[in-house]
């Protein structure tokens, strides 16, 4: 299976970590560090860009390790993005 993955981030794809792996960490595609105060939200993106073909789908989980240490996840999690969530974005694009 191909897909297109287009990066306009300034962090390089990331690899998985060990060949069990399910999944990779993504980075936030951000110019300046972000402080937040408790309970305070913001919202970050990646610069990553999936064309999957139709039937698949991607998902978006928080770091187990971060959750816990660091108290940040993802919001609404689990996100899952597949073709028909690209065909609504192109669709609603102005």
């Amino acid at each position: 299976m191909k897909i297109r993955i287009v990066i306009k981030s300034k962090h390089k794809l990331q690899e998985y970590t060990t060949d069990k792996s399910a999944g990779m960490y993504m980075k936030a595609n951000m110019e300046n560090d972000v402080i937040l105060m408790p309970l305070e939200r913001a919202m970050k993106g990646t610069g990553l860009y999936l064309e999957l073909p139709d039937g698949y789908d991607a998902q978006i989980r928080p770091c187990c390790g971060l959750t816990v240490k660091k108290s940040i996840t993802v919001l609404k999690s689990h996100r899952t993005i597949d073709a028909e969530y690209r065909e609504r974005s192109l669709h609603h694009a102005y």
